[in-house]
């Protein structure tokens, strides 16, 4: 769930990829700022041969952090194609889900201690295939250590489906001058009655920092 995020900017991958940008983009008003959202990185990362595509978009943001006063990175989820698949079929990727996961991971690397980033996960990122089961490798990868950039951002979070906090189910705020703050949660695939009870407390309650 996204509260109040305006305005957010969207960079189409064929424009990246063809290297025709001579100049930084920048914002016409100097008092404004941008969040950029990824969307479904797993149509990169199950293949080898894209991967870096998503690499380069996380580069991209990270690059652009001044030149348009980016507050944070926000990502609709599906990191991967398979959560837990060990035999690819070369179809529908030709990366194990561990390989995934670590290329995943290694492009958000970019943003880490940079930028703070919001991922909700994807229905692709649990189970073995597709969301058979409510496991995930999501906390293996990203937790609340690996980007400093959260310590001021991240103000709560709520337990995954084995009772463990972990940043499944997030929230995020942004103080920002010249505008309200803004409030991003975000939460697991297909939230359970619990996490929606949660997530109603945050709306109304003041936020923790």
């Amino acid at each position: 769930m996204l509260k109040r995020i305006l305005p957010v900017l969207f960079f189409s991958l064929p424009w990246i990829l063809l290297g025709q940008n001579t100049e930084d983009p920048h914002l016409e008003n100097n008092k404004s700022f941008s969040m950029i959202l990824l969307p479904d990185p797993q149509n990169y990362i199950k293949f080898d041969t894209n991967q870096p595509m998503f690499e380069l978009m996380t580069a991209w943001c990270a690059a652009q952090k001044n030149t348009l006063n980016i507050e944070a990175v926000l990502c609709t989820g599906d990191l991967v194609e398979q959560n837990n698949l060990l035999i690819p079929d070369g179809v529908n990727g030709n990366q194990t889900s561990r390989e995934q996961w670590n290329a995943a991971s290694k492009a958000f690397e970019r943003l880490d201690n940079v930028l703070p980033y919001a991922i909700a996960t994807g229905n692709h990122d649990y189970g073995y295939k597709r969301a058979e089961t409510r496991q995930t490798c999501f906390s293996t990868y990203f937790f609340p250590e690996r980007n400093n950039k959260w310590r001021n951002s991240l103000v709560d979070v709520f337990n995954d489906s084995s009772g463990n906090p972990t940043l499944e189910n997030a929230a995020f705020e942004f103080k920002l001058p010249n505008w309200r703050k803004i409030l991003v949660i975000t939460t697991e695939f297909a939230p359970r009655d619990e996490v929606l009870s949660w997530i109603k407390i945050m709306r109304i309650k003041p936020c923790i920092k």
